[in-house]
């Protein structure tokens, strides 16, 4: 499944192509597209996952496996605390995310299966779900608490190529032998490449010893490591939660005719203005500690979070307020920290309370 919104974007300098290294080659040209566009919702990606029929809806092709398969899961989009996001439709909440691979192991869907998750505060997907008890090891770009980051800005395209656990991870895959690299290897060469976020591990670490060729191939090409001048990385990274005011105060300042690029920077100060008003009501109505969470390199909240509140009062939200912009994503994690002394009926009566005066 991808978007499929990138290649021809009207944003997109050099259309038809993307690229995942600063003057690399275009990597899009070759990339299936089963699910793509509107077919890219939480509920498709659990159906395909678990193997039901999908007739009718992009390729139809779904994960047919048995008691014997080995399945491997890569997800990278925007999250926060308690769930990630998907293109279209709603989020995958974490609290579903976790019944749908425990179906699959109750029904003898696999015999193990890794997930690698790219995106902001992506350890609240795993931390303190049980998936010890799923055979299931899940390792992801970040903590509960701490966003993920953006890496390698390329001016020829005027974006960010990469997140850069990601990247780390693609690289190291390439340039590795998969029937001798294990999974703790890999992991803790990330947990040392990625700096800006900690990666961390959760679940069944004992499939940490395996080696990566048990859950996945690729087709050997002769790539240079990620030290090598012939991959060429840059220093600039940046929060997913800023990449948008980033890269356009960059458009502003590399535009020789800036003034369509200044009215879209003005517009994502206004909204972000409104953002700030909002979430600050309601953390100051809900007293809401709004201070950084364990912002380090812990991979553990101090209890288990409340998932069922997290869901509910964030659809709430949703319908009330308006979903998340890029900049007022950052503030979705107040709603988890609320759901820890407040129930969702609480939470939803003061945003329905605050979103009829004030909506982004």
């Amino acid at each position: 499944m991808h978007y499929d919104d990138i290649a021809n974007s009207p944003q997109n300098p050099i259309q038809g192509k993307v690229f995942n290294t600063i003057g690399g080659d275009d990597v899009y040209h070759d990339v299936p597209k089963d699910y793509v566009g509107k077919d890219v919702t939480a509920a498709n990606f659990m159906k395909i996952l678990s193997g039901q029929d999908m007739t009718g809806v992009g390729s139809g092709k779904t994960i047919k496996s048995d008691s014997n398969s080995n399945i491997f899961v890569y997800f990278a989009d925007h999250g926060s605390v308690g769930l990630i996001a998907m293109p279209v439709g709603g989020y995958l909440y974490a609290k579903d995310m976790y019944h749908t691979i425990s179906t699959m192991h109750e029904n003898n869907k696999y015999k193990e299966l890794v997930w690698y998750i790219e995106a902001c505060e992506s350890g609240s997907m795993a931390d303190r779900m049980g998936y010890e008890k799923l055979n299931a090891y899940v390792t992801t770009a970040s903590n509960p608490h701490v966003s993920s980051y953006a890496c390698d800005y390329d001016s020829r395209v005027k974006t960010y190529l990469n997140d850069c656990w990601s990247r780390n991870f693609l690289v190291d895959t390439e340039t590795s032998d998969l029937n001798s690299k294990t999974f703790l290897q890999q992991f803790e060469i990330l947990k040392q490449k990625t700096t800006e976020s900690p990666a961390c591990a959760y679940g069944d670490l004992t499939i940490q010893s395996e080696v990566l060729a048990n859950f996945m191939t690729w087709k050997q090409a002769a790539r240079a490591p990620q030290n090598s001048p012939s991959v060429s990385v840059s220093d600039s990274r940046v929060s997913s939660r800023n990449v948008m005011e980033d890269m356009l105060m960059r458009r502003v300042e590399e535009s020789a005719n800036s003034l369509s690029a200044k009215a879209e920077l003005k517009k994502f100060y206004e909204d972000a203005a409104k953002a700030d008003i909002i979430y600050g009501a309601f953390a100051h109505a809900l007293d809401v500690n709004t201070k950084p969470s364990n912002a380090d390199d812990k991979c553990h909240t101090a209890s288990a979070l409340n998932h069922d509140c997290i869901k509910a009062a964030t659809i709430a939200h949703n319908e009330v307020c308006g979903e998340y912009t890029e900049y007022s994503f950052k503030y979705s994690s107040y709603i988890a920290k609320a759901c820890s002394t407040h129930d969702a009926n609480a939470i939803t009566q003061e945003f329905n309370k605050i979103c009829s005066v004030v909506r982004i």
